[in-house]
């Protein structure tokens, strides 16, 4: 519903990852991430859209993604690697989700409004090596999807004819965004000298 992300309407959502070193410098990710998202016009000042629209909803959003990260430093990964401990990286990927809307003010027909869909997510995050086998990190992710129903706010809702009245811009689609902190523990094995 919002053009730019708006933090008052953060809900909760929980993540696992596997992530795979091949380098310092590259790191590759699988992740599952369950979440809640939801939306209200009513939380918007100066949106004379939004004011005249008065839309609102709130969704389940499961998401299975991979994805690469670079690391601005080499990161130390392991005890015996040379590198920092900490450095802030990038990642972009390719995900596939699913969604289903548990409230939708827009329409009626909220059983329409369920989907399996790709999203491109990407962003900046921080990792940092706590101890030997263990990290923290923390990462902002945006999710640019193809569904312009992801809100529930469509040019044209589920169901109807083309209608000359708007409810968003019919030339772009829906995003959601992931910001959060992690633990992850590191597998390795220690190779023995010849």
């Amino acid at each position: 519903i919002s053009r730019i992300p708006n933090v008052t309407m953060s809900r909760p959502g929980i993540m696992g990852y596997y992530r795979f070193n091949p380098s310092p410098v590259v790191s590759l990710r699988a992740s599952l991430m369950f979440g809640w998202l939801a939306g209200k016009d009513s939380n918007k000042e100066n949106d004379a859209l939004g004011k005249a629209r008065q839309a609102e909803f709130s969704a389940t959003v499961n998401q299975l993604s991979a994805a690469f990260e670079y690391n601005f430093f080499d990161y130390k990964y392991t005890a015996g690697k040379r590198g920092h401990r900490l450095t802030p990286y990038f990642t972009a990927g390719l995900s596939f989700f699913n969604f289903e809307h548990q409230k939708v003010s827009t329409t009626d027909d909220v059983s329409a409004r369920y989907a399996f869909e790709f999203a491109i997510p990407f962003g900046l995050g921080l990792k940092y090596r706590v101890k030997n086998r263990i990290n923290f990190n923390a990462e902002f992710l945006a999710n640019k999807t193809f569904t312009d129903y992801l809100d529930g706010v469509s040019s044209y809702p589920v169901g109807t004819a083309s209608n000359t009245k708007y409810l968003s811009n019919p030339l772009t689609s829906d995003w959601f965004y992931y910001l959060g902190v992690s633990v992850s523990y590191t597998f390795y094995k220690i190779n023995c000298p010849d």
